[in-house]
């Protein structure tokens, strides 16, 4: 299940709303027990153009609980 679980992590995107995405995102993160710093990094990468764009604005981001609210924020504006 584990292995599962970081392959699908690997993979995923923002398909719908970043507020789902970061569900999704801590469910599969917290199976395999990846590092705040890891989150951070996996979780930018899977986000859609308009959110990526919006949070490269953003210059108070420093951690991953952090990145989740902006990004919630930005996708929903």
């Amino acid at each position: 299940m584990r292995e599962d679980a970081h392959e699908r992590l690997l993979s995923l995107r923002q398909a719908g709303s970043a507020l789902n995405y970061a569900i999704e995102f801590k469910t599969l993160a917290n199976i395999v027990r990846i590092n705040d710093e890891a989150k951070y990094m996996l979780f930018k990468v899977g986000f859609e153009t308009a959110v990526k764009l919006g949070l490269s604005y953003a210059s108070e981001i420093h951690n991953f609980q952090q990145l989740v609210c902006r990004a919630i924020t930005v996708d929903q504006v």
